[in-house]
């Protein structure tokens, strides 16, 4: 089977699993909630440092970053990518797959490269609606006005963090091989122990805070394609410069990924 047919293959068995449409909802839903929110709790919480009640939503840069909350729903093309390989073991699906494909390495990185789409495609199609979302509900507000450069923005953070999570949860569940302690260990992380390090650290004045997966994503969103609006709300964060958030991010999925090839290419599949 040649790779193009294995592509093919691996594309079939997520458009037609029942799971992949729920999560890419599930993904539309927690994105478009993050961003419908933003709004109501910015212009809420007014600036009053001057004595008089400013909404916070008469400045652009802040407005921008609302649409930045539009690229939430990475958190489910993590939890896709560990389903795409992690529920072959748990199905006992994967013996038959390698049987008709007996290069594994060819089936592992047509694997790869269908986590990546898929996170891709679950960060797009989430972030459009969830800024479409965005903007209707801005709409309601004649002062609120993003640059035009903020939809640009969020496209690349939404592209960048989409791929990635995707890789790492493709990574992740060929490492555990159990699909629910998989996606639980990743939420895990992503939820409980990578904010209570970050809490941690900060207590302690330490920047090592910044490499967390969470901090590397929230520095992406500072990334700009010739924005004329400045730094960003986020920028007042001590994060990593953008480039350098994805220099990091993409590393943490190379060694992942290649941690993940390595072990599958050894492991009997049970």
């Amino acid at each position: 089977m040649n790779f193009a047919a294995l592509l093919k293959s691996e594309f079939r068995k997520i458009f037609y699993a029942r799971s992949t449409w729920w999560l890419l909802g599930g993904g539309v839903v927690f994105a478009s909630l993050s961003t419908g929110v933003m709004p109501l709790i910015l212009d809420t919480n007014a600036d009053t440092s001057s004595g008089v009640s400013i909404s916070r939503l008469l400045n652009p840069d802040v407005v921008d970053a609302i649409f930045g909350k539009a690229a939430a729903g990475y958190y489910f093309s993590m939890i896709l990518g560990a389903m795409i390989l992690a529920g072959e073991f748990g199905k006992g699906t994967a013996i038959a797959t390698f049987l008709a494909a007996p290069r594994r390495q060819s089936v592992l990185w047509a694997k790869v490269v269908i986590a990546a789409l898929v996170g891709l495609g679950v960060q797009i199609v989430s972030a459009i609606v969830a800024a479409t979302v965005g903007w209707f509900i801005l709409s309601t507000y004649p002062h609120a006005e993003p640059h035009l450069s903020a939809f640009g923005d969020l496209a690349l953070t939404a592209s960048i963090s989409g791929i990635v999570m995707g890789l790492i949860g493709l990574a992740v569940g060929a490492l555990v091989r159990n699909q629910t302690g998989a996606i639980v260990g990743l939420m895990a992380w992503m939820f409980l122990i990578d904010p209570i390090l970050t809490a941690v650290l900060g207590v302690f004045k330490n920047d090592t805070g910044k490499f967390l997966f969470t901090a590397l994503i929230g520095g992406i969103m500072d990334l700009h394609i010739g924005s004329i609006g400045g730094p960003r709300m986020q920028a007042a964060v001590n994060y990593f410069a953008p480039l350098t958030c994805i220099a990091l991010l993409l590393g943490y999925a190379a060694v992942l990924v290649g941690a993940a090839l390595f072990t599958s290419l050894r492991r009997d599949i049970d």
